[in-house]
């Protein structure tokens, strides 16, 4: 198993995610979420923990798609 391949790949992963969340949630999303702000988290929350959790989670799935 080639492992500077497992990382490339949970790292392009990782960067489609965020591309395409990114899109999604800032773009195609804004005028719902002003709409329903009640329940909408707020903004004081950091997300750098949320993409290091799915960052690892990249790294695993990764792995375990190479190991078959």
């Amino acid at each position: 198993m080639n492992f500077s391949r497992l990382a490339l790949a949970a790292l392009t992963s990782w960067a489609a995610f965020l591309l395409v969340g990114s899109v999604v949630h800032g773009v195609l999303l804004t005028d719902l979420y002003a709409q329903q702000s009640s329940g909408v988290r707020n903004e004081s929350v950091s997300p750098v923990v949320g993409f290091g959790v799915v960052l690892i989670g990249f790294f695993a799935f990764s792995y375990a798609y190479a190991k078959g």
